[in-house]
């Protein structure tokens, strides 16, 4: 995919994202649900916002370009197995399920580990 096209699609799911963000403080109801569910959708424009990034720096020579471009795909990596855990909780927190901070560990350890491998 060209550049532009990737900076373009990035940009468009962003502004979709944030704008979904904004609209879950009234559609959803109760509070660990609200409060999942924005962290996810924050996360994932923080994925998107370093996709861009990544996209802006990918091939350019200039100073730290490699160190800056390890961080970038990193954080990025790391974060998208971090954002499924979310998002897995977030489902069961919505099916009705209690979502323990026992099961919160076993869910995010996954994510953690990815996170420290990166």
């Amino acid at each position: 995919m060209a550049p532009a096209i990737h900076i373009e699609l990035d940009a468009l799911c962003l502004i979709l994202l944030c704008t979904i963000a904004m609209q879950s403080r009234q559609s959803v109801n109760q509070q660990k649900d609200r409060i999942l569910f924005r962290t996810t959708a924050y996360g994932i424009i923080l994925l998107l916002a370093l996709d861009i990034l990544w996209v802006l720096i990918e091939g350019r020579q200039f100073p730290g370009a490699v160190a800056l471009n390890l961080i970038v795909n990193a954080l990025y990596l790391g974060g998208g197995v971090v954002i499924g855990c979310l998002w897995y909780m977030y489902v069961l927190e919505s099916l009705g399920y209690r979502v323990t901070p026992g099961l919160q560990s076993i869910v995010t350890l996954p994510g953690a580990v990815f996170m420290l491998l990166n």
